[in-house]
């Protein structure tokens, strides 16, 4: 029998831990989500959230609720992530947002690729986590809690300024074992216009080891980094005119997952039917 694929979307609202409110209706958002999901066999929707909160009571939501009261969004991410490989020996699981829309079943990674770990890259410097897939086995395990131990270590800057990412790649470079090596390169920060190597670092070990694109053994992980927007997931980056088209066109380019960052976060929330119009 195949293995159950199970996503989770992290998602927290981030008015109960700040005065700031969103924008976005995010209820709906997941539930465009969900549905773009609903009708792939062997794949599971369950929403990684914090104990506190709550959706609207017509939107049959599963959950997986992890106490981050006292955490950062980041933290909140990083550290809940980490318990939901640990939790969940033998599984395969994708950790990804919540402005995302799957156009193919995502349990089809799984099958073609013999990996631990499957993430992306930008081509250039930074880690892509919009999508990871996870095998959790005793290797994943420990390589999410060393992810959790080098968050910790980052500065407040990188803590808050992409510090799910930047965790990815420190977490990379301490199980390759080139760490001392890899730390003598530095590259600009988008969060200060500052030196820092952070963002690079997967990145750089990868290229070192010739195996973006491929698979290749980082330490005693298998890992697949796949070109962001090359293959698998990509940005949207289109008018609600334009989505069909484009969704049409990158499933049959063989695309997975379509990201809705920013103000493009509209073209999944604000109108219902967008996820079955292409099809």
């Amino acid at each position: 029998m195949k293995n159950i694929v199970t996503i989770y979307p992290f998602y927290r609202d981030e008015t109960l831990y700040s005065n700031t409110k969103s924008k976005w209706d995010y209820a709906k958002i997941l539930k465009n989500f969900q549905t773009s999901v609903s009708s792939f066999k062997n794949v599971k929707f369950i929403i990684n959230t914090c104990e506190h909160t709550t959706f609207p009571d017509n939107e049959n939501f599963l959950c997986r609720r992890f106490n981050s009261r006292d955490m950062s969004l980041m933290t909140a991410i990083v550290e809940s992530e980490a318990d939901i490989v640990r939790k969940s020996f033998g599984k395969n699981i994708i950790f990804c947002g919540s402005d995302e829309m799957f156009i193919q079943n995502p349990s089809n990674l799984f099958d073609k690729y013999d990996f631990d770990i499957l993430i992306g890259y930008d081509g250039v410097s930074r880690i892509m986590n919009g999508i990871v897939c996870v095998r959790s086995n005793a290797e994943t395990i420990e390589f999410f809690d060393n992810r959790v131990r080098e968050f910790h270590k980052l500065s407040s800057e990188l803590k808050n300024w992409g510090g799910d990412m930047h965790s990815y790649g420190q977490a990379f470079a301490r199980e390759s074992r080139l760490f001392s090596t890899l730390n003598l390169l530095s590259f600009p920060s988008r969060a200060s216009g500052k030196t820092n190597v952070v963002q690079s670092l997967a990145y750089v070990l990868a290229k070192r080891l010739k195996i973006l694109d491929n698979i290749g053994n980082v330490g005693r992980l298998k890992v697949k980094f796949f070109y962001w927007g090359n293959e698998i997931a990509k940005s949207v980056n289109a008018t609600d005119e334009d989505l069909i088209k484009q969704a049409r066109i990158a499933s049959n380019k063989g695309f997975h997952l379509l990201d809705f960052k920013g103000n493009r976060k509209s073209l999944i929330g604000d109108n219902s039917d967008t996820v079955h119009r292409f099809e």
